[in-house]
This record gives C-alpha cells, structure tokens and sequence, in this order.
C-alpha cells in the first residue's frame, strides 16, 4: 500500500514520481522519514543542519554515486555490484517480496554521514526496468556547508583532543623539562626556553596526526598569591555552533621543579616520578578545572 506524507495544503513529496516504479514514500526508518515532511525536515535543518530531497536517479547514477564517495568500502562500480549479485539470498527474498505485490522502502543516499541503503533494491529495479530509468532516492546533505566544516573541525578536534593530546603533553612536556637546567634571569632567554617547549608539543603532536595543525601557546607565570610557577599549555578548540574561538589548557604546578625564592636552581629534571608525580595531564586538560 502506499503511503503518501502531506502537510496540511498540498503535498510536500509529488505522488506522481512514484507511480510505475517498485517504491513507495517510506524509507522503513523514522529518522530518515523525518526528512519527507515539512514539521521535521525544518527541525532537521535548524538543529541537525541536514537537509533532504527526493531525487530521481538511475540505478546507474545510485551505484556511480556510492562508488564514488566510497560507500560501502568497494572502490569500483564492479565490485559493489559483484558484492551484492553474491547475495543471492537477500534478492530471492525482495524478489519474492515485490513479486507479492509488495512495494520497496524508498532508497536513501546520506553524502553527510556517508552512507547509503537500497543497493539491492536498484539492482532489482535495474533488472526489472531498466538501468537508466530514473527511481526516486533520497538524498541527504549538509544544510549549511560553513556551519558543518566547522562542525566537523569541532569533531576532529574532539576526537585529537580525548585520543592523544593528553599523551602528547605526558611525552613532549616531560621531555623538555628533563632538559632544563635551570631558569634564566632574562626574560628574552625564558621565552626561548618557551618557545623550545612549544615546538616540541606541536612537533609531538604531528607524530599523531600530521595533516592537522592546532593553534598551541605555552607560557609561564608567576603567581603571586602562592608564589608558584604555573606552566600554562594551550590550545585552540572551535566552538560547534559559533565561528569564534575558544581555548582550554593545561596548568602544571611547577613548584615540585622550581623553586620560586631561587628561580637560578632546578631540581634533577631526569625522574620520571618527580616530574609528573600527580599530575593527571587529562583531567587537568579535560576535567572540570578544579584540580
């Protein structure tokens, strides 16, 4: 039976383009029914920054297209339909299907998310109809393109920031103050000793992922309250929803390395257990801010 989803005026999906062919206007999910009405494709837009549409396409096109943005994982059109021509099970059973006058679920390709469901449904379309009849499929993209690259620069720093960036500060930090030997009078020679410091946290970090670059600062403080020297590490997090900047950092206590009354003396740098002695980079970096 088909079933056609309209608003309250006129029909939001065109009944007509699916007439003569082996689908009806439902996906078989509701998340991606959501798009093939007016209330929630708007909700959609504004709070998923996904749109939707149905488009006509040939099987041709539906197996070029997934062959080409890469889903599923096969790289050629051959390999895809050999995969699925393999399948010999999952095609009796929709043939059967549409042969008890049964309609398919609507076919959807998601160039957001990457991925796709009808490739056995339009090889047996292709079959039954031709391969260059035109089927409708939904297709689903980014609503507004700035807002999902910064989205995404968002989810890469995300997953940078929990995977390794606490590895990255527990190695390069480590490593650079095993080198110190002291702190000089001059503020110009302390910047250098800073500016070493940060070099070798970004070059840490490109160990892990060499096509990103992250925005790093480091400085150092004296606090004048405690009289302790506060190691400040910061980096550049990308707000989801907004284009400007943010920073969250890290503050290492110095004080069990240097002494503030005689700032010319450090402690012996090289024991692993007298530098980082409870120090928890990742919940000083990521936690609440309270240790």
């Amino acid at each position: 039976m088909k079933r056609y989803i309209k608003s309250t005026s006129e029909p939001f999906i065109d009944p007509s383009m699916f007439e003569g062919t082996p689908f009806h206007c439902d996906t078989g999910t509701s998340e991606y029914n959501d798009y093939l009405n007016p209330e929630d494709l708007k909700y959609k837009q504004q709070a998923k920054n996904r749109t939707g549409k149905i488009v006509m396409m040939s099987p041709n096109e539906y197996f070029e297209q997934c062959s080409k943005y890469g889903f599923p994982a096969e790289v050629s059109i051959e390999n895809i339909i050999s995969g699925r021509r393999a399948d010999t099970e999952s095609l009796t059973w929709l043939e059967n299907y549409l042969d008890s006058g049964n309609k398919f679920d609507l076919p959807y390709i998601n160039y957001a998310s990457r991925t796709q469901e009808g490739l056995h449904r339009m090889m047996i379309a292709g079959d039954r109809y031709g391969w260059d009849t035109k089927f409708p499929v939904l297709v689903v993209t980014a609503y507004d393109q700035d807002v999902e690259r910064r989205n995404q620069m968002f989810r890469d720093y995300c997953d940078f920031r929990d995977h390794y960036f606490d590895k990255i500060c527990d190695i390069a930090v480590y490593d650079e103050l095993s080198n110190w030997t002291g702190l000089p009078d001059n503020s110009v020679e302390t910047d250098i000793m800073l500016d070493t410091l940060k070099d070798r946290i970004i070059d840490c970090a490109k160990t892990y992922d060499p096509a990103e670059e992250f925005d790093i600062d480091v400085e150092l403080q004296l606090d004048d309250d405690s009289s302790q020297h506060i190691l400040n590490i910061y980096i550049t997090q990308f707000d989801e929803y907004d284009t400007s900047d943010r920073y969250e950092g890290c503050q290492l206590i110095l004080e069990d390395y240097i002494s503030p009354s005689d700032t010319s003396q450090l402690d012996d740098l090289s024991d692993t257990d007298s530098i980082l002695d409870d120090i928890d980079i990742a919940d000083i970096l990521f936690g609440d801010g309270t240790n």
